[in-house]
């Protein structure tokens, strides 16, 4: 079991559930998509730093580290940052795999050209 699983492990009903399905939502979404804990907090990288899920008083928040480059989605932008783009979740039953995904592809797109750019 790697830090990520464990930090899900420690947090209560009901958010567990949600970091469990959007965890395994991430990491089934790239062969080579890692899991670490950063700044205390899962963070997910492929080709770079990709999204992160943080834990919140209502839910929790699933924030795209490029996500200023993502294109325009109903699901994000309800908070938004400088750079990171954010998708808030209240309950496990908002999290919905099927409009998730292409997000999170495009932001994979989108540090993968960022990371052959700098070559």
């Amino acid at each position: 079991m790697n830090p990520v699983e464990f930090y899900i492990l420690e947090i209560e009903q009901p958010k567990k559930a949600m970091l469990q399905k959007l965890h395994s939502i991430i990491l089934s979404s790239a062969p080579q998509m890692e899991a670490k804990l950063t700044y205390n907090i899962p963070f997910y990288y492929c080709y770079g730093r990709l999204c992160y899920l943080n834990l919140k008083e209502d839910g929790i928040d699933l924030g795209f580290c490029r996500g200023a480059m993502l294109s325009d989605h109903h699901l994000l932008g309800r908070r938004e940052l400088k750079e990171v783009r954010i998708i808030h979740y209240n309950s496990l039953q908002e999290i919905n795999e099927m409009e998730l995904m292409p997000i999170i592809f495009e932001a994979i797109l989108i540090n993968e050209l960022a990371k052959k750019d700098r070559k």
